[in-house]
């Protein structure tokens, strides 16, 4: 997911459902079940707003165990790996079971499903 508005919020709303919801269900799996990861191409998440709003959020993120990727560009997406490279130009791998794409296009925000 990218770091802007759509992708923040689904990535916080998938941590809740999998830590409040998904625990009822099944207590021994919730916990194992995702790693929910950001990638972002700047320094910081939901860079269009106050840099305070953006801290806070990373911060939130960082207690909750949502890993935040920044200084990156995916580079493609194959089946169950993303590409992406660094801010040093480093080539690197992301494995997924799933992958959910939230990214700006112009004035607007387009999601896909991998």
């Amino acid at each position: 997911m990218g770091g802007g508005p759509t992708g923040v919020e689904f990535a916080a709303e998938l941590h809740d459902f999998i830590h409040e919801d998904l625990v009822k269900a099944f207590p021994d799996l919730a916990n194992n079940v995702a790693t929910i990861s950001l990638i972002q191409s700047g320094e910081h998440i939901l860079n269009t707003y106050d840099v305070a709003i953006s801290n806070y959020t990373e911060k939130h993120f960082k207690l909750n165990h949502i890993e935040l990727i920044v200084n990156a560009r995916v580079e493609g997406v194959e089946p169950g790996r993303l590409k992406y490279s660094n801010k040093e130009k480093e080539q690197k791998m992301l494995d997924f079971g799933l992958c959910l794409w939230s990214t700006g296009k112009l004035d607007k925000e387009v999601t896909w499903i991998c």
